[in-house]
């Protein structure tokens, strides 16, 4: 999320960081190049959603973070559409 004012050492679903707060939208449609709070394998993450006809990646926005490949045999569900995230600074 670093190009989305997500600082490098921000860990957005670590509930002790709280240093990004995530407004998301259940009732929006996910839709390709969405910000999504998806589940994988029962696991939580936050990445761009890359729809490419049945192919789907989650994309890291930051570097250290790898890309996540949708297979067949994943769990895979988007839970949320974020529509706004605010970074606090203190």
């Amino acid at each position: 999320m670093v190009k989305e004012n997500v600082a490098e050492s921000d860990e957005v679903l670590k509930a002790e960081a709280r240093k990004i707060q995530l407004l998301f939208d259940r009732a929006v449609e996910p839709q390709n190049k969405n910000i999504v709070i998806a589940s994988i394998n029962g696991e939580q993450t936050v990445k761009r959603l890359l729809i490419d006809g049945k192919n789907i990646k989650l994309m890291p926005e930051n570097s250290r973070h790898k890309p996540i490949e949708v297979k067949k045999d994943m769990d895979f569900r988007t839970q949320e559409v974020v529509i706004w995230m605010i970074r606090r600074t203190g």
